[in-house]
């Protein structure tokens, strides 16, 4: 199963892209957003990430999301 998790509740967020199997988790990729600047560079972070993984939307299994309190509006 490919997973994407997004974290933007803190003073710095993140983004993962994950294969999860009957072994484990493995992170495919990481990347770390600056705080106070989600709204900005949250979709761009997603598709770069996507696009350098060669990974499309309609290959995620699931999308995992962070719930707030947060600055991300």
């Amino acid at each position: 199963m490919r997973v994407m998790g997004i974290d933007t509740c803190g003073p710095e967020g993140s983004l993962a892209l994950a294969e999860v199997t009957e072994q484990g988790v493995a992170v495919i990729e990481e990347r770390r957003l600056g705080g106070r600047s989600y709204a900005e560079q949250l979709m761009p972070e997603i598709r770069a990430m996507l696009e350098a993984c060669g990974v499309a939307v309609a290959n995620l299994d699931a999308i995992l999301v962070v719930r707030g309190p947060g600055s991300f509006t």
